[in-house]
């Protein structure tokens, strides 16, 4: 188990301990760390390499207990009227020197998440969640995709689902389909429509339970909401859900009289939080101001980049990220190979 965990830290994530990568392990001491660690900037102390190159635009990727990488690959932009689907693909480390030499698709459905747990593997379309019979150590599914949940809405600005199994449940994303649920979408001085009608199937998190077949949107619960666009959803070592979310656009250029453009550099921020049953993190009434580090109501809804209003009760996310960065993913680190201050880090 240790060899698996310095080699998930090492390669896997282009992350590693340079002194850790040097273990007296056969793997490890096969595995070398590129001079420059493969085109990204790490503190002291880390190296990375590159596992596998040229696969395409990679999404999300699941990795099994055994090591096995499982990465959903987007098609490269298509000319007008043309559309190619995008896969998973499985990579294998055969030899433990850090990059795979297996490489194979294994199912034609992708989208954007996919995840692994208890035998199976999980998919993210747009429109549905699928999962394959796939035992740890498996590199091709076993049977055809069964159909877990079908009918999910992927209309509109945000379509991209993640899925996220913690226990017996699943937990997906439903980004809005709108900016900021205007009366016409991101035009100038339109009005928010209040309430907001995309609430009610959009702009949260749904859970549904992973052990049935067959559901419809109807089967699974809002777990939280007001929550615009999160496809970096994942859980930390406790179980609990976390989130970085998509923040609102173009508030200079829908609101030009209230906001300045370099305003809009800083506005609003990227909320990152953990998601508790019921919560309501207040989109599209609300946004986060990352100077004032207050919850303000949005111009749509009469705010004037001043106003807190009806968000008052809104709770101020647990961490900020600047504005438009788009965060698509999120991990935690629980292994034991990186230094204490990054254990259950995100």
């Amino acid at each position: 188990m240790a060899r698996s965990l310095l080699y998930f830290s090492c390669s896997v994530l282009s992350l590693g301990l340079a002194a850790g990568c040097g273990d007296d392990s056969d793997a490890a001491s096969r595995q070398v760390c590129a001079a420059d660690n493969g085109g990204i900037t790490l503190p002291d102390g880390f190296c990375a390499s590159v596992f596998a190159d040229g696969l395409g635009r990679a999404r999300h990727m699941a990795v099994t207990p055994s090591g096995d990488v499982f990465v959903v690959i987007d098609p490269p932009p298509m000319p007008p009227g043309t559309t190619e689907p995008s896969h998973v693909v499985a990579l294998r480390d055969a030899d433990g020197d850090g990059t795979a030499e297996i490489s194979q698709i294994v199912a034609e459905e992708g989208g954007n998440g996919i995840a692994w747990a208890d035998g199976m593997l999980y998919i993210a379309p747009d429109d549905q969640i699928v999962r394959y019979a796939l035992p740890d150590g498996q590199l091709m599914p076993t049977g055809q995709p069964e159909v877990v949940i079908s009918g999910l809405p992927s209309d509109g600005d945000h379509h991209r689902k993640t899925v996220v199994p913690v226990g017996g449940d699943l937990y997906i994303n439903m980004g809005s389909a709108s900016n900021a649920c205007q009366v016409v979408n991101r035009e100038p001085l339109s009005p928010g429509v209040d309430p907001c009608p995309e609430l009610e199937v959009r702009a949260g998190v749904w859970r549904f339970d992973a052990a049935d077949l067959g559901q419809t949107l109807d089967d699974g619960v809002r777990f939280a909401t007001g929550i615009r666009n999160t496809n970096a959803l994942g859980r930390d070592a406790d179980g609990t859900l976390w989130a970085a979310n998509n923040g609102r656009d173009q508030l200079s250029d829908n609101w030009p009289a209230l906001f300045t453009p370099a305003q809009d550099l800083l506005l609003p921020s990227e909320e990152v939080y953990a998601i508790r049953s019921g919560d309501d993190h207040g989109w599209p009434y609300c946004y986060h101001d990352p100077v004032r580090d207050e919850m303000m109501l949005a111009p749509e809804y009469g705010g004037d980049g001043t106003t807190v209003g009806r968000c008052a009760p809104v709770a101020t996310p647990d961490l900020t990220m600047p504005a438009h960065w788009a965060p698509l993913g999120i991990a935690f680190y629980n292994g034991d190979v990186f230094p204490e201050r990054f254990r259950g880090g995100a």
